[in-house]
């Protein structure tokens, strides 16, 4: 079970409780052990029966909140109804809504999910939501195997954001499959995007039941030529008609997670991955109130939510200078730079100290793959320009313009820096560990300054400046002037504004302490 999994990361059992049915099917809910004032979770992936599963869900919830829990988080690793979430039809309902609104009715706080069928879907409750994403517990499987030519493909045109993810960190091509459907379960025809033949197809999606969409594709690309198909799927659910489709289809493998339970399936290649550590690191900060940010790090302009996650926070603490290729660019205006657009390179400009700047282009996928291994969005490059004498030019990303709409990169701008003069970035704020006043003494950590502004010489910079806050004690303030830094490192700002802070828990006042366990005046 995903419970237990998730219990065993964090080294905390399971809590007590008994789930039970009376003779006519309803439930019954009894929380077996004191839960007054404690941060509680409760675990519960809606797969099917649906229904059943919900049901459970917001009594289990609804019995935590009459024993006076502090506060009541929701994990749904997968949540039910995510794809009633608009009105397509006349007369229908937004059942995703009617979900988030029972989630709250019945007295969660917080929810945390996983991979949701449609992002907007954060914004149908009214209380705090951690989305995660299962896309780099399948990237660190997928980097295991070779593959002979990837591309990655989206079997529908609803999942290229999600492909185009998969493919810039995955170093592979994208192509999409245009279906047509003729029911919810029936597809009528579909046409591919993008070069197939002699390929490894790698197909991606948030989910699948009965497997109409992924099979179909699958179809359609080995008709095409690929010359194997692999399926990613965060959630499969897989009905007897998905597995029957599975079975019978071109697909050599299927990669997805523990999100929902599912019995084995014979006749079906299946990778289960578990996905146990990344809910568990998401409760234990939110537990100590710390930042859940940096398991789904979003980049100022991109769209694209994948390539600045990082599953474990083991970051360089110096910058290194990574080699960048370019060529002169000859041709300006609009039309010529859409062509070099479409030909995968992205118009760039080099500047200088009292020089002319160097008009240049750099190939997409280079720049993609560059911003990918970095830590932070201070990335130091030797850039290398064809043709250019005078050999390689150290210098730092300054500006990144994206599309509005897609997040695709328009255009770079790079400033040359010296090796032996000092520079100015600003460089984000990281936390690792668990403070003993958070443990031990019942404070709570509040993470105060997110960004600190140093100056150095450019290869002696940290990208990241990552405390541990395991030795802090409850009424500790690390302030900014206190920040361990490299040698030659300079903090700049005020010295003392806090970094961190470990509040003391509050001390009960007398008519508190006069009152029992069960909440009434002691007499």
């Amino acid at each position: 079970m995903l419970a237990q999994a998730i219990s065993k990361y964090i080294d905390i059992p399971l809590g007590k409780s008994t789930v039970s049915a009376f003779p006519d099917g309803e439930t019954f809910v009894k929380i077996e052990e004191n839960v007054r004032g404690e941060d509680t979770f409760v675990v519960q992936s809606t797969c099917p029966p649906t229904n059943h599963h919900l049901m459970e869900l917001f009594i289990m919830i609804d019995a935590l909140r009459r024993s006076s829990a502090s506060r009541i988080t929701a994990v749904l690793p997968f949540y039910g109804y995510a794809r009633q979430d608009r009105k397509d039809q006349p007369r229908v309902p937004i059942t995703a809504k009617l979900v988030a609104n029972l989630l709250v009715a019945s007295g969660a706080n917080r929810m945390l999910t996983m991979d949701l069928h449609a992002q907007q879907i954060q914004g149908f409750f009214d209380i705090p939501v951690d989305h995660l994403y299962a896309a780099p517990v399948m990237y660190e499987y997928l980097k295991t195997k070779e593959f002979d030519k990837l591309v990655v493909v989206s079997p529908d045109v609803g999942g290229i954001k999600m492909a185009h993810a998969y493919a810039q960190v995955l170093g592979a091509d994208l192509a999409i499959v245009a279906k047509r459907r003729k029911s919810p379960t029936e597809i009528e025809s579909m046409s591919v995007i993008g070069e197939i033949e002699g390929r490894t197809a790698l197909l991606v999606d948030d989910l699948t039941e009965t497997a109409g969409t992924l099979t179909s594709a699958a179809q359609t690309l080995k008709e095409k030529g690929a010359s194997q198909i692999l399926a990613c799927v965060s959630h499969a659910l897989l009905s007897q008609k998905g597995v029957e489709r599975l079975c019978e289809s071109d697909i050599d493998e299927l990669i997805t997670t523990d999100t929902v339970l599912r019995s084995a399936v014979e006749g079906i290649n299946v990778t289960t991955l578990s996905v146990a550590g990344l809910l568990g690191e998401a409760i234990k900060r939110i537990n100590s109130n710390s930042s859940v940010t940096s398991l789904f790090r979003f980049n100022g302009g991109m769209t694209s939510w994948w390539p600045f996650w990082r599953l474990s926070i083991q970051f360089d603490w110096i910058m290194k200078a990574v080699p960048l290729s370019a060529e002169t660019r000859s041709v300006f205006g609009r039309n010529r730079v859409k062509k070099i657009r479409a030909n995968g390179r992205i118009p760039s400009v080099l500047y200088g100290k009292g020089e002319e700047p160097a008009v240049i282009d750099i190939s997409e996928k280079d720049f993609e793959r560059l911003v990918y291994h970095s830590v932070s969005e201070n990335v130091l490059v030797d850039l290398s320009i064809e043709g250019d004498q005078a050999g390689k030019h150290l210098a730092m990303i300054q500006e990144v313009d994206h599309h509005p709409l897609s997040g695709k990169v328009l255009h770079v701008d790079f400033h040359k820096v010296s090796a032996d003069e000092p520079v100015t970035i600003t460089v984000p704020i990281e936390t690792k560990g668990e403070a003993v006043g958070v443990k031990t003494s019942g404070g709570t950590l509040e993470h105060v300054l997110f960004r600190a502004k140093l100056k150095a010489l450019p290869e002696d910079l940290p990208a990241v400046i990552t405390i541990d806050v395991t030795e802090m004690q409850a009424g500790e303030i690390l302030h900014l002037g206190e920040v361990p830094l490299p040698e030659g490192v300079e903090i700049l700002g005020n010295a003392s504004i806090p970094v961190i802070t470990i509040t003391a828990p509050r001390v009960k006042t007398d008519a508190a302490e006069a009152e029992g366990e069960d909440g009434k005046e002691k007499k």
